[in-house]
């Protein structure tokens, strides 16, 4: 998707690493009208707005990115890969 961006001439922002800190990819948001975030997270299961990306710096939690004020957003996918502790049950 990424690369194909270049040969369709869409815009793009590919944050990663280092880059992607909370700051950044808020201020991104505000830039583009739909995003596509794929992190790895955590789930808060009592309060789902408490769910969080981890990002490079700090979790950015689903309140963090509801507050935005983006005015032109038209979709988002956000893609959260939660860690689960492997447990091992045996005799």
């Amino acid at each position: 998707l990424y690369k194909n961006s270049f040969q369709r001439d869409i815009s793009v922002m590919h944050i990663d690493g280092e880059c992607a800190t909370k700051e950044v990819v808020l201020a991104g948001m505000k830039e583009y009208s739909w995003i596509h975030l794929a992190s790895h997270g955590k789930q808060d299961q009592n309060i789902s707005t408490k769910s969080a990306f981890l990002l490079h710096n700090r979790n950015t939690e689903l309140t963090d990115i509801i507050n935005q004020n983006i005015k032109d957003a038209d979709f988002a996918f956000l893609c959260l890969m939660i860690w689960v502790p492997y447990i091992h049950i045996g005799l």
